[in-house]
């Protein structure tokens, strides 16, 4: 799918997540995955 991989630093994909989130939350979990979770992992997920 598209825009089904998205790269960047960790503060732009976090702010990104968040953003997504908020303009449809219908769509996505209120979560992102990797974003706390033993200090922040290499990986985040949005579902």
């Amino acid at each position: 799918p598209a825009e089904a991989l998205t790269f960047g630093t960790r503060r732009e994909l976090i702010a990104e997540a968040h953003r997504r989130i908020i303009s449809d939350p219908g769509l996505y979990y209120n979560k992102i995955y990797g974003e706390s979770e033993a200090g922040g992992t290499g990986f985040l997920y949005l579902s």
